[in-house]
């Protein structure tokens, strides 16, 4: 919402603005010669025009809206939005004051009705609209140099996370083949072949060897001895 007022604030501005200059080329145009302290307000109002299209274009960024919605430090909708409504004032008081000066003088382009407003109060506008101008223009290099900054970050963040996860992954592998070389380098365990064995084994495994006559034979013979690993 904030953005939204801002953006619109700037639109407001930058009507005024478009006001303002119609009517600076209405007094050139109709004098016979275009004043120069006229000619220097026309062109910072048209300088200052263009570096608030600038910061409208930053505002509607759906990028910026996300940084200042997540917090960012360098937030523009906050940082500009009080130079934008102050620069609002101004356009308004100018317009109020060149409004002042009545149809008949600006038809004959007789610039000398608006001395004061030549010597005094048009070198503060200008000086004032310069102001306004340089703070947009340092606003907006702040802001590239934060998002720059901020993409800075999360690259660095990526790359961690990623030497995180090629650490983890060259961990899991060397564990695994420890593993099977450890496994490869034990002294084999007859118990697993046993109960491996055993799961196979059917009622009247082995009944072929143990009622064979040569087996009967040797088991009633003298010292029938044999120690063997098998299937009871």
């Amino acid at each position: 919402m904030e953005g939204l007022a801002l953006s619109s604030n700037i639109i407001a501005v930058l009507s005024l603005a478009g006001k303002l200059l119609a009517a600076g080329y209405q007094y050139g145009s109709s004098s016979a010669q275009f004043p120069p302290e006229l000619r220097h307000l026309v062109q910072e109002v048209t300088a200052l025009s263009g570096t608030l299209h600038a910061v409208k274009m930053l505002i509607d960024d759906p990028i910026v809206n996300t940084r200042t919605a997540n917090g960012s430090s360098g937030d523009p909708i906050k940082t500009m939005g009080e130079p934008v409504e102050q620069c609002r004032k101004l356009m308004e008081e100018m317009s109020r004051d060149l409004q002042r000066y009545n149809v008949t003088s600006r038809k004959r382009g007789d610039w000398s009705l608006c001395r004061p407003l030549k010597e005094k109060v048009t070198k503060e506008w200008c000086e004032r609209l310069e102001r306004h101008k340089s703070l947009f223009e340092v606003a907006l290099s702040v802001d590239e140099v934060s998002l720059a900054r901020e993409i800075r970050n999360d690259l660095e963040d990526i790359k961690a996370t990623q030497l995180l996860n090629t650490q983890d992954e060259n961990r899991a592998v060397h564990s695994a083949m420890q593993n099977r070389i450890r496994d490869w380098l034990s002294v084999a365990d007859p118990q697993i072949n046993h109960l491996a064995a055993r799961k196979l084994c059917q009622r009247g495994t082995g009944r072929w060897f143990t009622e064979r006559k040569e087996f009967q034979d040797w088991i009633k013979a003298d010292k029938s001895f044999l120690w063997l690993y098998g299937i009871r």
